[in-house]
């Protein structure tokens, strides 16, 4: 008697898929960006949440790194940029983050990059995209627990996000193929101290999306997380990079 398949639930995580966990372009993904495949609904490890320790402005001033890196930009980058649309800055270089070939840029950021954390990008559509590669690429090293801390927007995301963060290794410094790599970025929604933003990944196979949400606070972009912990959106696979704006022409 033949075997009849079973069909697929759609709401099933796309990582559970055999045919998934076995593709190069999703261990590539991975090695890119590892935060993706971990950051699902519930906590999978029967741990809760507990939050991050926050600052007190009663027991201790907090510095705002990025203060003086903000009165020095000029007035376009120092200004929410509302107006105009998406494209790759003019005097865009490439960096790493533990393994991860990132795109930074004098005048959008990250203005200060010091280790452990690169950080301090300009009010921009450009900054903002900046800052989602850069953020979440860092979320796959040794010093996650800083990164989440000072570049996740505090709440019961950022909270579920550390717990779940907490069993995952931190990625070698040469985790991520060369094949893969960040490829470009649109812009969703900006409206000035909040933005969501696409993000175009390059693999040997084709490109893949997701998105990511950010909120200007302390002078800086930050990742807001969903409730469940998640950083990114749900990957998208097969994307053509038309409708984005390439780091690369």
């Amino acid at each position: 008697m033949p075997r009849t398949r079973r069909p697929s639930k759609p709401d099933t995580p796309y990582w559970t898929h055999r045919s998934w966990q076995a593709s190069a372009a999703f261990l590539a993904v991975v090695a890119l960006a590892s935060a993706v495949v971990f950051f699902t609904s519930g906590a999978e490890h029967g741990g809760s949440a507990q939050a991050l320790p926050h600052t007190s402005a009663t027991s201790e001033v907090r510095v705002n790194p990025c203060q003086t890196q903000i009165q020095t930009q000029t007035q376009t980058q120092a200004q929410p940029q509302a107006q105009g649309g998406d494209k790759a800055p003019a005097d865009l270089r490439w960096g790493t983050v533990h393994g991860t070939r990132v795109p930074v840029s004098a005048s959008q950021g990250p203005a200060r990059r010091e280790s452990p954390l690169w950080r301090c990008f300009a009010r921009t559509r450009a900054g903002a995209a900046l800052a989602a590669q850069i953020i979440c690429s860092q979320m796959s090293g040794p010093a996650w627990r800083l990164a989440t801390q000072e570049q996740v927007v505090p709440g019961q995301g950022r909270d579920r996000f550390a717990a779940k963060r907490e069993f995952v290794q931190d990625a070698a410094e040469s985790a991520a193929p060369a094949t893969v790599t960040w490829a470009g970025y649109r812009t969703l929604s900006y409206e000035g101290r909040s933005a969501t933003v696409g993000l175009l990944i390059k693999t040997a196979q084709g490109y893949a999306a997701t998105s990511v949400r950010l909120r200007w606070t302390d002078d800086d972009w930050k990742v807001l997380a969903d409730d469940d912990g998640s950083l990114y959106s749900r990957l998208t696979t097969s994307v053509v990079p038309a409708g984005y704006t390439l780091w690369e022409a």
